[in-house]
């Protein structure tokens, strides 16, 4: 297993990266440099629809989506010329939320993991979101928790670059995944106590796994 610590394998690439630290720093503190940060990202995490896009077992195997990942950041900081940071980002598409509620997820070979509609949604009925906002998850064990922290820790091991958290949405894109898309937006017209609730709920759990 060949390791990736950048500050110490790749001293070429020290001066970019310093030169884009700092131009990201001056945009965040409003410092006009008449020089905008920008980047070009060819470093998906994962499918976005196009086949191919990631290693086999990608979604499986913390070690294959680390390496994938560094081929990747590689590729870029040898040939594309702008600001961007190199790094890595755990990857369960937007399911990690869902399964720790109980979600069915689907994995195929062509595309990012997805709730599994078919297999029903946990809520079928306004007043489920009574019972769902009692649920405390534990990220360890629960769902797709596990294997998301097991990437977070393997990629802190093998490297010293950023290593950010998994991959987050907002609670209304996750409240469609439970819920379904046309029965919650009936849901608010309907019930908008219980929606709010289940935005408050949401936004905390978003909250605790960012933080994690």
């Amino acid at each position: 297993m060949e390791k990736y610590y950048w500050k110490k394998d790749y001293p070429k690439y020290q001066e970019r990266l310093d030169r884009v630290e700092q131009k990201w720093k001056d945009a965040y503190n409003f410092k006009n440099t008449g020089d905008c940060p920008h980047y070009i990202l060819s470093v998906p995490e994962g499918y976005y629809g196009a086949i191919g896009a990631v290693a086999d077992n990608y979604y499986e195997s913390a070690q294959v989506q680390f390496e994938d990942q560094m081929d990747k950041c590689m590729w870029h900081l040898e040939n594309v010329d702008d600001d961007w940071v190199p790094g890595f980002r755990p990857f369960l598409s937007n399911c990690v939320i869902p399964s720790v509620l109980g979600s069915k997820i689907r994995f195929t070979n062509v595309e990012d993991p997805t709730v599994d509609g078919s297999k029903g949604y946990l809520l079928n009925e306004p007043e489920d979101i009574l019972e769902l906002i009692k649920i405390k998850p534990d990220w360890t064990k629960d769902g797709l928790g596990p294997m998301a922290l097991e990437m977070i820790d393997y990629a802190k091991a093998h490297t010293d670059m950023i290593v950010g958290p998994h991959y987050l949405q907002g609670p209304l894109s996750t409240a469609f995944l439970l819920a379904g898309i046309a029965p919650l937006m009936v849901w608010m017209y309907e019930e908008p106590e219980l929606v709010h609730q289940l935005m408050d709920y949401l936004t905390d759990l978003i909250i605790d796994w960012a933080m994690l």
